[in-house]
């Protein structure tokens, strides 16, 4: 009797892609192009914010001199900041749009935006290779097509998307190793990978640490593979020493502002909870509505163990999702909650979220009978829609353990345009806080400084922003208010605010400061920023 193969088995997922369903891939082109109709609505409706602000401003330095490595200009992985200069020089010469515009802001977030869309067909793929059948690999596409988490960083100019982009290749080109007669191109694409990952982004030390548990998980039925490995990790480590000794510098800089600020971490120290937090934004993004994000991630962990239990008999299947899943977000939350500060961010985890979104798929998949998987898709889009509202509408959750770092994009083009069309020479753009500066620079090339009212706000800055070294390198460090606005006709103070961006206590004493000296002719009101013009032809008394 001929054997009979499983339709979740390798071969059978090779022989469906020898052969491909054309109903698959007309269900395949209506996910993508639902997830890329979900990342390009938008795509420009927020300004620039201060990270997008300085992965612009950083780019400025990619080139063949190798500014990027050099600790007092840079702090970032150089990876995603020299495509951001070479996408710029694509883009920038057509002249399409005007600096501050909305046309503008769309054409360099289409970078990640671009990268995101890719992710879904690529995650279908990932899981057809692993022996998916092409049902759950739909799913899987569909629920990353849908997530707002997923969405998010398709819509800003950070390197998260392009990160998950290469992380689901290098564990394509992992998973290639244990099948039969991997050759030498399997293993310069692993290689090659991993050096761009880490390059890409620092974190992806924890992607390349996990690839390394798997390969101790199989190595008892694989020993032959054990000095090829070992050389091929030796390669990576000796090509990703520049990041990581720029990563090490940023570790020592956040250790010295943890220290002077008495241990206080910028983010929240992981707990049992952030976990659950972390599985939770996977699905649901940063959105405040409880009782969607609860029932969304019940009905994940459900599924995520329905998915790992029907792979029980595909021992290498499960080991891979669940160590590239679980192990990046264990080790780091452990790293971090015992270390001298805190840095864990969910974005952080976007490889892991996608990991997610194929155990679940491999959950609804053991349902069986269409009409139940039918029922659970459906299930996740309707808790998924409210969600995505949020998302589009800029909804933050308020507490601080949700969003992991992600701050209120408030408006910064709105006042770039207004100062741009009043600006007159002997003119300065002040800043009372350093994270104005990154996104008006972007915007606006005028003379720009970030003022301190006192010595006081320069020691206070030296002690809790850290880095100091670069930012006065780029400018943005603050000065002495005398020396600002010395020879200065007319002053522009941009200020930011809101539930995020809360610095009125920092911008008072500045506002004061100058208040006291020059006479205030305009003062406006934006999304989440104020913008007031001081005129200095009749100085008052100190």
């Amino acid at each position: 009797m001929t054997e009979t193969k499983s339709a979740d088995t390798p071969v059978a997922a090779e022989a469906g892609c020898a052969q491909p369903d054309r109903r698959v891939h007309a269900a395949l082109l209506c996910i993508v192009v639902l997830g890329a109709a979900l990342r390009l609505y938008g795509l420009g409706d927020r300004s620039i914010w201060f990270d997008e602000g300085a992965s612009y401003m950083l780019s400025e330095y990619a080139g063949f001199n190798f500014d990027l490595l050099q600790r007092e200009i840079n702090v970032e992985a150089a990876g995603f900041l020299a495509l951001v200069r070479a996408w710029r020089a694509l883009i920038e010469p057509l002249g399409l749009f005007p600096r501050v515009s909305y046309g503008a802001d769309f054409m360099l977030r289409l970078l990640p935006c671009l990268f995101s869309i890719a992710v879904v067909p690529l995650l279908f793929l990932f899981a057809r290779r692993i022996g998916f059948d092409a049902q759950a690999a739909l799913i899987a596409a569909f629920l990353c097509a849908i997530s707002p988490f997923q969405i998010f960083y398709a819509q800003e100019l950070r390197v998260y998307s392009c990160y998950l982009f290469l992380a689901l290749l290098a564990a394509g080109a992992l998973y290639r190793l244990f099948a039969p007669g991997p050759g030498a191109r399997d293993w310069c694409c692993l290689v090659l990978l991993e050096i761009a990952l880490v390059w890409s982004h620092f974190f992806a030390v924890w992607a390349v640490f996990s690839f390394n548990v798997f390969f101790l998980v199989m190595l008892r039925k694989h020993l032959g593979l054990f000095w090829k490995w070992c050389a091929a990790q030796a390669i990576v480590v000796a090509a990703v020493l520049p990041p990581l000794f720029i990563a090490r510098n940023y570790d020592k800089s956040m250790a010295a502002v943890a220290e002077a600020s008495n241990g206080v971490s910028w983010f929240s120290i992981p707990s049992l909870k952030t976990a659950f937090i972390t599985y939770k934004t996977f699905f649901a993004g940063y959105g405040f509505r409880p009782w969607a994000y609860h029932a969304l991630l019940l009905l994940a962990i459900i599924l995520t163990a329905l998915g790992l239990h029907a792979l029980r008999k595909r021992p290498k299947e499960l080991a891979l999702l669940a160590v590239l899943a679980f192990v990046p977000m264990a080790g780091a939350a452990l790293v971090w909650r015992f270390g001298a500060y805190s840095y864990y961010q969910h974005r952080l985890f976007i490889f892991s979220a996608a990991l997610a979104y194929l155990m679940v798929a491999r959950g609804i998949r053991a349902l069986g009978a269409p009409p139940l998987m039918l029922g659970a898709c459906a299930i996740f889009a309707a808790l998924t829609a409210p969600l995505l509202a949020d998302h589009y509408a800029h909804r933050l959750h308020p507490v601080e353990a949700h969003l992991g770092g992600v701050k209120e994009k408030v408006d910064f083009r709105g006042p770039a345009a207004y100062i741009e069309e009043h600006w007159e020479e002997g003119d300065l753009l002040a800043h009372s806080g350093l994270y104005t500066y990154p996104p008006m620079r972007r915007y606006l090339d005028v003379p720009q400084k970030h003022i301190g009212a006192t010595d006081y706000d320069l020691e206070l800055y030296v002690k809790h922003t850290g880095n100091t070294g670069v930012w006065l390198f780029h400018g943005a460090f603050p000065v002495l208010g005398d020396i600002a606005v010395k020879g200065a006709k007319r002053v522009w103070l941009i200020e930011a605010y809101g539930n995020v961006f809360d610095t009125e206590p920092q911008s008072i004493p500045i506002r004061e400061w100058l208040g006291a000296r020059m006479t205030l002719l305009i003062e406006k009101e934006f999304d989440g920023t104020r913008l007031r013009l001081y005129e200095a032809d009749s100085p008052k008394a100190p």
